[in-house]
């Protein structure tokens, strides 16, 4: 979110006086991402005051722990491959729907054209 308020910045700053529809829907966009932020840093601070002293440090230990690195690097790659898989699931069905239209379509047309009988 950060990487893309500084580039929302960075592109506002480079328009030219002229484009003042783009310069709105970029500041636009810049406010709701400062918003996001906000709201995410506000929940951040909430929850970290109610952890108390205790929990604190525990987060503090697990913040550092290699083990922990690794293991929510896997849980991420194998949430991200989860999504790929239901995605391309879903983009592989339209696409046997597609064909299989396209087919019956031709067979349809060839039928038609044609005195024979069709299955």
């Amino acid at each position: 979110m950060l990487e893309r308020i500084k580039e929302l910045q960075t592109q506002y700053k480079a328009l030219d006086v002229d484009a003042m529809e783009e310069a709105t829907s970029l500041s636009e966009e810049l406010a709701v991402m400062r918003e996001a932020v906000q709201s995410l840093m506000t929940k951040l601070g909430d929850a970290w005051k109610q952890l108390g002293i205790t929990g604190r440090a525990k987060v503090e230990k697990l913040r550092g722990s290699e083990f922990m690195r690794h293991r929510l690097n896997a849980k991420a790659l194998k949430d991200h491959i989860r999504a790929r898989l239901v995605a391309q699931k879903f983009e592989r069905s339209r696409l046997e729907r597609a064909y299989r239209h396209q087919v019956n379509s031709e067979c349809w047309l060839l039928c038609s054209s044609e005195d024979t009988e069709c299955y």
